[in-house]
């Protein structure tokens, strides 16, 4: 509950880039698993997202997602804000 906790305090649990995602679970730098609710992804000023190539269709030939009002066209789970 200390995650809810602190997104309900305004202070989210802040991480590093994670290593890759199994199914519920983050999978972070050094091999740590952990299941997880959700997962927000703050990557600057302009859209990069190289870390979604591996999600096979998440990102068009572009490399911008493959999204409509902000949920993935292809991955059921994983949404994307403010890159309108």
């Amino acid at each position: 509950m200390e995650h809810v906790d602190g997104l309900a305090k305004g202070a989210p649990d802040r991480r590093e880039v994670l290593a890759g995602i199994e199914g519920a679970m983050a999978v972070w730098i050094g091999g740590v698993r952990e299941e997880v609710d959700a997962i927000v992804l703050a990557t600057g000023y302009r859209p990069d997202m190289p870390y979604l190539a591996g999600l096979d269709t998440a990102l068009d030939e572009t490399g911008h997602p493959r999204r409509r009002e902000g949920l993935s066209l292809t991955h059921p789970g994983l949404a994307f804000v403010g890159l309108d």
